[in-house]
């Protein structure tokens, strides 16, 4: 179970979906702020690439998170490279 008050190590969410990140943060004991883009929820290519504690940080429960996304080029969740 949970407790509340009590340190909550913060996952790496670099990397992962808006919608994947924002339920683990929640699921962890974390309040979330988007940062990057509004419609963050259907936006299947944005994916996170910082957030404001550093992965493996312990903090307090409840402790707001922002998280930075960036849209892909495309929805595969592979970035785009440039032909030469």
């Amino acid at each position: 179970g949970s407790r509340p008050e009590a340190d909550c190590e913060v996952p790496d969410l670099v990397g992962m979906t808006a919608a994947a990140a924002r339920s683990t943060l929640l699921k962890s004991g974390f309040n979330v702020k988007i940062a990057g883009t509004r419609n963050y929820t259907s936006g299947t290519g944005a994916t996170v690439i910082s957030q404001s504690q550093e992965p493996g940080t312990l903090v307090p429960a409840g402790t707001v998170i922002t998280l930075d996304f960036q849209y892909l080029e495309n929805d595969s969740g592979t970035t785009v490279s440039e032909e030469e």
